[in-house]
């Protein structure tokens, strides 16, 4: 009877020893952590299970507990083996790279080729890349790019294979197209500029555009207001918007320009506002906008500029052509001089094109042309390094048979080998992105003025990251 009432707090005591003692087989560190704390609610769930069944719960608590904390035993123990060889491991890799280091100072001619032919392979397919990334790669820099596209006319048949927009088109596809959220009209122009007193007179770009331009291209002024329909009314005021460095230019960035006025080729252009920095238009640099007249009167001719469109929620590219392939059926029903025979015979026809494939279409076939002769330069060079790689290998024949006989094995003796591969293609990184950066900058500079997106273009992100990549590759193909 005595045993059966046995206190509680005499069994606690024992199960906590026991409990300890198996602790111990813990490592150090997570002793120190967890065996105090998990002791004791071991303790407190065999005392629990006294209560609720008496003896018999309590031995099934106490073995629940123990075999709980040999799972835990087993996990730590491993846990630890594997933090000491990782640690092994890298202290290893360390020395190797600093015998690397070594090994390669007292080798200077033979450092010195091996990392500058591998940055030049680099530097070239860095720089190359570069503009491959900024050109061809990177999205446009407007919200939601992939939606805006470009509207063109064809009529081959008489000899026009594409054709812009005329005021009444422009006017048409806003109005009567569904499958845009926004359309607009763009036409570039020079004006000469001789503005207020103290303004320099020169020469200046200027796009003319509707209020369609702020929703298509998802811009909102820094200050003002975006132009609205009726600016484009016939007979409405001049009005116009600065960009950003023009007002910064000739108006040091005043807050109260807003209601000043331009002179533009000598008429006064109302400013009603102030474009956020960074606001641009494929291939173009405007230093202000102005409203484009729009005249429903003009009919189907006179076709003098862009049509851009931003797809509507849930429409894509197809739909909206079957959209606008329709529409040019009806095109008689609102140009009552235009006679369906003469579209016929022109084999009048429109097209929808994603921005982004009007911009780079003329430039992409050469980029991709280039990108793979300078891919061929590095793996020529990187063949080259390699065979050097061998020959001095061969050269240390003498050096791995006394390592061999000291005691190091394969995978040593591999390491040894890949960390001064991994020097080499880390140094002829290093030195190949500094050859990038003066190629890109030489590269810009004799680039046709053409070239679009040149703003994009840059040792960005990405390209860093295309550069590590080329290091590692490196590093494998002569490691």
């Amino acid at each position: 009877m005595t045993r059966s009432t046995e206190p509680h707090d005499r069994r606690a005591r024992r199960l906590l020893g026991a409990y300890r003692r198996l602790g111990a087989l813990l490592p150090a560190s997570a002793r120190r952590q967890m065996l105090e704390a998990a002791a004791l609610d071991a303790s407190e769930l065999v005392r629990r299970a006294s209560h609720r069944g008496g003896r018999g719960a309590a031995a099934a608590a106490a073995l629940r507990a123990m075999a709980d904390l040999a799972v835990r035993i087993g996990a730590e123990r491993a846990r630890e083996r594997r933090t000491r060889a990782g640690g092994e491991r890298m202290r290893a890799w360390t020395t190797a790279v600093r015998q690397a280091v070594r090994g390669l100072l007292r080798r200077p001619a033979y450092a010195t080729v091996a990392a500058l032919t591998l940055s030049l392979g680099i530097g070239a397919n860095v720089a190359i890349f570069a503009v491959v990334d900024g050109v061809l790669l990177q999205p446009l820099e407007y919200p939601d790019p992939d939606a805006i596209v470009l509207l063109e006319h064809h009529a081959p048949g008489l000899d026009l294979p594409t054709l812009p927009q005329s005021d009444g088109t422009a006017l048409m596809y806003a109005r009567e197209v569904s499958s845009f959220s926004a359309f607009t009209s763009l036409e570039t122009q020079g004006r000469n500029l001789a503005g207020e007193p103290g303004m320099d007179a020169r020469r200046i770009t200027v796009l003319a555009t509707n209020d369609g331009f702020f929703p298509v291209f998802g811009v909102r002024p820094a200050l003002g207001r975006a132009l609205v329909a009726a600016d484009s009314e016939v007979g409405a005021p001049p009005v116009g918007l600065l960009a950003d460095e023009l007002w910064t230019s000739d108006f040091a960035r005043d807050p109260a320009v807003v209601g000043r006025t331009l002179l533009l080729d000598g008429e006064a252009v109302e400013i009603v506002g102030v474009l956020p920095a960074g606001v641009r238009v494929p291939d173009e640099d405007f230093q202000a906008i102005v409203a484009l007249e729009l005249d429903p009167d003009e009919g189907f001719g006179s076709f003098s500029h862009s049509g851009l469109g931003r797809l509507a929620p849930g429409v894509d590219l197809s739909a909206a052509q079957a959209e606008i392939d329709a529409l040019q059926t009806r095109i008689p029903e609102f140009f009552p001089d235009v006679q369906e025979a003469l579209l016929e015979a022109a084999g009048w026809s429109a097209s929808l094109t994603p921005l982004k494939d009007e911009v780079v279409s003329e430039i992409r076939a050469t980029l991709w042309i280039l990108m793979g002769t300078v891919a061929l330069v590095f793996v020529i060079a990187a063949a080259n390094v390699a065979n050097l790689v061998l020959v001095r290998a061969e050269s240390r024949q003498r050096e791995t048979a006394v390592r061999t006989a000291l005691g190091a094995g394969r995978v040593d003796l591999l390491r040894t080998f890949v960390a001064e591969s991994g020097v080499l293609a880390v140094t002829g990184g290093v030195l190949g992105l500094v050859f990038a950066s003066v190629t890109l900058r030489s590269l810009l500079q004799l680039a046709p003025a053409g070239l679009p997106r040149r703003e994009a273009v840059g040792l960005t992100p990405p390209v860093l990251v295309f550069a590590v990549a080329l290091v590692l590759g490196a590093t494998i193909v002569f490691g």
